[in-house]
Parts: C-alpha cells; sequence; structure tokens
C-alpha cells in the first residue's frame, strides 16, 4: 500500500507538470493539506529514530536534567517537550506530524509568492511527493527551518531586510542548516550589520537555556557544532566507503573541513540576480560533493528546483520519490531481516541514482 500511495503521487504529479493546470492557491493548500493528513492518519504507525528522538530531548527537559539532550538549539527539545506535555489529548508522533504539516502549508503559499504567483507551481509543490514523505512518513522536521528561509528571502525581496535577517535567525534557531546557504542574500544586503541579527534567537535561546536548566553553554554549542549527517550513504561518501572501508577518522574530518572550506568559498561564487537560482546551486554542490548525508535532506531541495525548473528537473522527482520509498518503508512495516537486507541494496542503488541526477542539475545550472 505504501509503495501504490506515493507512486501514484508520483504520477498525479508527472501528469500536473504535463498538462496546462490552474487550481487557486486556497484549493492548492487545501489539497496539500487532505494528501498530508491521509497520509499521516493512514500511516499512523510510521515512525523514525529520528521523530522519537524529539520525545526523548524533550523527556529530558522535562525532568529539568542537567545533560543537554540534542544535537540543535533548544527549539528541537521545547518541541519535544511541548509534544509530551499534551499527549493526553493527541498522540505525540501525531502531534510532531501535524506541526511539520502546518509549517509546510506555509511553504505552500510561500512558494506561490516566490513564483510570482504561478499556480502550477503551487500545486506541484503541494502534491510532491518527496516532501510528504520526508515529513509525514518519516516525521523529519526540515519542513520548519526550509519555510523561515523561504520567508526570508520573500521578505529580501521585497527589501525588508531587518525582518528578513530575523527570519533567518528563527530558521538557524530551529536547524542549523540554513546558515550553510544564505551568502546570496548577504552579498546582496545593502546593510552588512543587518546580518548581525541572524544570530539573535540563536544566542538568546543558549543564554535562556543555560541560565534556566543550569547547563554550560559549551555543553550546549559543542553537540550543535558536531552535528553532521552519515557518512557512507551518499554520493563521494559511498564510493569512498566502497574503496576505503576502514578509512581513519582523522583523514575523514579533514575531508569534510575541506568540503566545507570549498562549499564556503563557492558559495560567494554565484552571481544571477535572482536569490533563489544562487542558493540553488549552493544546495546542489552541497549534494554534489558533501560526505554525509540524511535522506530528508532532500526535502531542501524541492521548493527551489520547483521555483527555478532547471533543464530535466523532473527527472530528480522521479529518483528521489522512488528512493524515499525504499529508504523510508521500513518506516511503515516491520520487515523480516532477509527482506530489510534487499531494501538496504536499493536504497543504496536509487540513492547513487539521485545523486547523478543532482550532478546533472549541477552541471546544467554552470550556464546561468
Amino acid at each position: 500500500m505504501f509503495f501504490i500511495v506515493f507512486l501514484l503521487l508520483l504520477f498525479v504529479f508527472l501528469f500536473v507538470d504535463k498538462k496546462k493546470f490552474s487550481l487557486s492557491v486556497k484549493h492548492s493548500v487545501i489539497v496539500g493539506l487532505l494528501i498530508r493528513l491521509v497520509i499521516t492518519f493512514i500511516f499512523y504507525k510510521s515512525s523514525s529514530n529520528d521523530l522519537t528522538s524529539f520525545l526523548d530531548a524533550g523527556k529530558v527537559i522535562l525532568d529539568r536534567q542537567l545533560v543537554y539532550p540534542t544535537l540543535y538549539l533548544p527549539f528541537f527539545p521545547y518541541l519535544g517537550a511541548l509534544a509530551l506535555l499534551l499527549k493526553s489529548f493527541l498522540s505525540p508522533l501525531i502531534f510532531l506530524k501535524l506541526i511539520f504539516t502546518f509549517f509546510d502549508l506555509g511553504n505552500i503559499f510561500l512558494v506561490y509568492l516566490l513564483s510570482k504567483k504561478n499556480l502550477k507551481s503551487t500545486f506541484l509543490y503541494a502534491i510532491n511527493p518527496v516532501t510528504i514523505i520526508c515529513s509525514n512518513i518519516h516525521g523529519q522536521f526540515d519542513v520548519i527551518p526550509l519555510f523561515f528561509l523561504l520567508l526570508a528571502i520573500y521578505l529580501f525581496n521585497k527589501h525588508k531586510e531587518i525582518f528578513s535577517m530575523t527570519a533567518i535567525s528563527f530558521a538557524i534557531f530551529t536547524k542549523t542548516w540554513p546558515a550553510l546557504f544564505i551568502t546570496p542574500i548577504f552579498k546582496k544586503l545593502r546593510n552588512k550589520l543587518l546580518f548581525t541579527f541572524i544570530f539573535l534567537i540563536p544566542v538568546i535561546s543558549v543564554l535562556f537555556h543555560s541560565w534556566f536548566f543550569k547547563v554550560p553553554i559549551l555543553k550546549i554549542i559543542s553537540p550543535i557544532k558536531n552535528y553532521r549527517g552519515v557518512y557512507g550513504y551518499w554520493g563521494i561518501g559511498n564510493i569512498l566507503i566502497l574503496l576505503w572501508p576502514k578509512i581513519d577518522g582523522s583523514i575523514l574530518q579533514l575531508l569534510r573541513r575541506i568540503f566545507f572550506i570549498a562549499l564556503f568559498i563557492y558559495s560567494f561564487y554565484p552571481n544571477n540576480k535572482n536569490v533563489i537560482k544562487n542558493i540553488l546551486k549552493i544546495m546542489l554542490f552541497f549534494f554534489v560533493f558533501t560526505l554525509t548525508f540524511g535522506s530528508q535532506w532532500l526535502a531542501w531541495l524541492v521548493p527551489f528546483i520547483i521555483l527555478v525548473r532547471p533543464k530535466n528537473w523532473i527527472i530528480f522527482f522521479i529518483t528521489a520519490t522512488i528512493y524515499l520509498i525504499s529508504a523510508f518503508t521500513k518506516n511503515v512495516y516491520l520487515l523480516p531481516a532477509n527482506i530489510t537486507a534487499i531494501f538496504n541494496v536499493l536504497e543504496t542503488v536509487f540513492g547513487f541514482s539521485v545523486w547523478l541526477s543532482i550532478i546533472f542539475l549541477f552541471y546544467e545550472q554552470r550556464k546561468y
């Protein structure tokens, strides 16, 4: 059933792309909401370690333990604590997925605004299977920082720079990832001092948490600094682990640092007048060359690819959807070990195909 639902959703997505289509933004939001709610409640048992880690972190907060329970800023454990406080009214896992859905509906509207009210782009985001699998099946919260990043871009384009920097500050507060992709905004910022606003919410949250929960600031910052995805499951990392399965940890750390230096330097290179196109190029660079990876990260590409529509962009959605179906089936069903092993192989193969599609997109975007 899981396969059928998302292959049908992919089919509808591809059908809409090929046809002249017009649906009001209100109806796109309603359709997007209904799809997400139906999938959330049909597959209500779908969970993951990442989703339950919200609740683990929230329990530490409610118990006032003198430890810092997460690799993220305090938004993460606070949301987990709220889910636990409301558990007598609603399942904590369902509550979290509904919060993710709420922000993803905001993303639908922001795609509408950023696409200059293009109704087809709006509906494509509303029904895209990649984001829905990541948020409503696997239970990832990436749509929340993505919402604030898209909001920051919209406000920046409207020349509301203080509000744009504040939105970036909220984005980084929810997840530090957006900090990797904001150089194009910084380059075009008229008053560079306003850039300091991006530190406002994260710094306040760290200071408050340290004071209220009696946790040293370094114990909060160190896990955040050390956050990274899983090595060996994607692209170059996947190739390296095949050729060099026992790579030394110090060498791996050196390679990571080289990558981030290269990413930082490259982030100043895209010089299109369109900030969205510049950010997409940086994201594509990241996915092509990163050594560590989380499957849910693919959700970050979705609105930018829909807004830019690079050549053969639809190949990304086909490969990414099939990849995520193979990767997250084990979140939905309890599979025997031998079947799980098959899915692990399929996940690697399909993941490699997604990586190749992103390489192709990156190659095509070099001309713009």
